[in-house]
Order: C-alpha cells, then sequence, then structure tokens
C-alpha cells in the first residue's frame, strides 16, 4: 500500500514540476519579447566610413590618424605590396597598414584599436604582425 502510494506521490509531484517549466518557460518568453534592443550597427558599413575618412578625405585628418599624410600613406601601402603584404579575405592593405599605424602613432593597445576598426582582437593582432614583417623586409633594403 505504502509502494503505490509513494509512486503516485513522486508522479503528482513530477506532473506539478513539469507543470511550473512549462509555466516558467511561457512568462520567459514572454519576457524576452517586451526586452528592448540595441539597434542594429551595420559594421561593415561603420568601418568603411572610417576607413575612407581616414585616408581619403583630407591631409589633415589622415594625419591626425595615421601620422602621415594621404599620399605617403599610399606610397607607403604600394611599397608593402612590393615587399609581400596582400590583401586579405576580408581586409585590405590600406586597412591593414592603417590599424598598424594608428596603433603605433597613438601609442594604443590592441584592445583600442578594436573598437576603432570594427575588428578582432585577433585579426588586429594577425594584421599588425604581417605589416611590422613587411616593414622589416623594407628596412633591410633601405
Amino acid at each position: 500500500m505504502r509502494d503505490s502510494e509513494t509512486r503516485q506521490r513522486a508522479a503528482l509531484y513530477t506532473m506539478l514540476m513539469l507543470m511550473q517549466i512549462v509555466t516558467l518557460l511561457e512568462f520567459y518568453k514572454r519576457y524576452i519579447s517586451f526586452l528592448t534592443r540595441a539597434p542594429y550597427t551595420n559594421k561593415t558599413n561603420e568601418r568603411n566610413e572610417i576607413l575612407r575618412r581616414m585616408y581619403t578625405e583630407s591631409d589633415t585628418y589622415c594625419h591626425e590618424q595615421l601620422r602621415m599624410n594621404r599620399s605617403i600613406f599610399h606610397r607607403l601601402c604600394a611599397q608593402l605590396r612590393g615587399y609581400g603584404l596582400v590583401d586579405g579575405r576580408h581586409v585590405k592593405v590600406e586597412e591593414q597598414v592603417a590599424m598598424f599605424l594608428h596603433t603605433v602613432g597613438h601609442d594604443l593597445r590592441i584592445r583600442n584599436s578594436v573598437f576603432q576598426f570594427y575588428r578582432s582582437g585577433e585579426t588586429i593582432s594577425r594584421y599588425f604582425h604581417l605589416v611590422l614583417e613587411s616593414l622589416l623586409r623594407l628596412y633591410r633594403d633601405v
């Protein structure tokens, strides 16, 4: 007798717990739908706009951000292409050099450049080192 009562109670408690879980899940789904979300930011467009301003808009802004004027910047990019720096799948040589110059020119850590260029720290670090290697190859020939 006691064994069957224990089983019935266990089944009853299990059903009550399942009903509570279903109720909580429904409440959670409704609660989540009321939360306000941050507006979507198209990071590619933001990044392209920052880069466009950085090395095509004006010599003053280019000098403030990259510590050199536009013509010198583009000549440096062309020279580094000759020393083995190539466009990545998503990152052009100009952006690679801009990330390097901005980081070095402002004495920043890579994690600070993450917000400026909308790239991950790993991506910025990888291209920073590729540009540095190309600059060292250029230095050997100068």
